[in-house]
């Protein structure tokens, strides 16, 4: 009875040991050079792992990103095990094994060295990967002001500059005609600041969304002032490190209360 008591004492411990290291590697990791990692908190025991890696070629110096998405298998002895899943098959793995070695890891960051032919192959001339959880990957900049609309429709477009004062210009229905009105409006201090951390958290200086084009979608058009620096930013398909910046622009309308203006909004 005293050596089951035991065993199952172990058994509690490893099971414990294992979730809990798994809990603190949900999130979003990046690396300065844009290498970005997301996993996903378990739905029906499948963690994803979305990989974005800019790749830059001396044909033309233009950046692609490759996008991949795997299937987290486990966690242990200090190993990330990934396989890729094949295409309309969800439940069969492929044999490709995408592993990881942990050699660091705390609340902040996580050391990866890629062990594997493909996880190598993934991030080529790179033995070690030191991410950053997003949230923690700090860069302070003096925002000045931005710009976001589409491709598709060059009348609305949100504008912010650098105290907090929101302007949008859209077109409207109305008497089925379509009417150019523009607004106003101020972040408040939280969203504000909220904003601010975003940019400070995407790898602003080096972010880049590649050099595809997309022709079943829009394209996203980004343009941001800081520092006495002009970034702009174009793609159908971002980089998913400015995910949550993006989802941020585009809901924040409903966050502001705006009055009809006169202003019109000057693009650069």
């Amino acid at each position: 009875m005293y050596k089951k008591y035991l065993l199952v004492i172990l058994i509690l411990q490893t099971c414990f040991s294992v979730v809990g290291q798994e809990s603190k590697l949900f999130g979003r990791w990046i690396t300065p050079e844009c290498d970005f990692i997301l996993i996903k908190k378990p739905k029906n025991e499948v963690i994803l792992a979305d990989f974005s890696v800019l790749n830059e070629y001396k044909q033309g110096w233009t950046k692609t990103r490759y996008d991949l998405t795997l299937r987290y298998h486990s966690c242990s002895n200090d190993t990330l095990r990934f396989y890729r899943i094949l295409y309309n098959y969800p439940d069969i793995w492929e044999t490709e094994n995408y592993d990881f070695e942990i050699i660091a890891h705390n609340d902040t960051s996580i050391t990866l060295v890629p062990i594997t032919f493909f996880s190598k192959r993934l991030f080529p001339n790179k033995d070690t990967l030191d991410f950053i959880r997003q949230k923690y990957a700090i860069t302070k900049i003096q925002f000045q002001k931005l710009d976001f609309y589409t491709s598709r429709n060059l009348k609305n477009i949100l504008q912010i500059d650098s105290v907090g004062n929101m302007y949008m210009q859209k077109e409207i229905l109305i008497d089925e005609s379509y009417v150019t009105q523009y607004f106003k409006g101020k972040l408040k201090r939280s969203l504000f600041e909220k904003l601010i951390n975003m940019l400070q958290t995407c790898n602003l200086e080096t972010l880049d969304w590649g050099s595809q084009g997309y022709s079943d979608t829009f394209e996203k058009v980004l343009t941001i002032n800081y520092d006495n620096k002009n970034k702009r930013l174009k793609s159908g398909k971002p980089s998913p490190i400015s995910q949550p910046l993006i989802e941020f622009l585009m809901n924040i309308e409903k966050q502001v209360k705006l009055k009809e203006t006169k202003d019109k909004i000057s693009l650069d």
